[in-house]
């Protein structure tokens, strides 16, 4: 009983883990679909405002992606 709850112990972070990597997938995937809208949009915004929008909400997907990375990693350690 007692290996069957260490077992579980470890299973569920890393599963856990698991479905924050595809959730970073996700977030990266729009990251990617943000970035193209705007470069679709780009002839309609004025000046050169557009390269300013695509690196601040290229980064603000960064920072979602970082944060994730740092749970999932802390997950996978506890689950080992």
């Amino acid at each position: 009983m007692d290996a069957l709850l260490k077992k579980l112990f470890q299973w569920i972070p890393k599963n856990i883990g698991a479905i924050i990597g595809i959730l970073q997938a996700v977030v990266k995937f729009g990251k990617e679909v943000c970035t193209l809208f705007i470069d679709i949009v780009a002839p309609i915004i004025p000046g050169d405002g557009d390269d300013k929008l695509v690196a601040s909400i290229r980064g603000v997907f960064n920072t979602i992606d970082e944060i994730l990375e740092k749970i999932k990693a802390f997950l996978l350690s506890v689950g080992n």
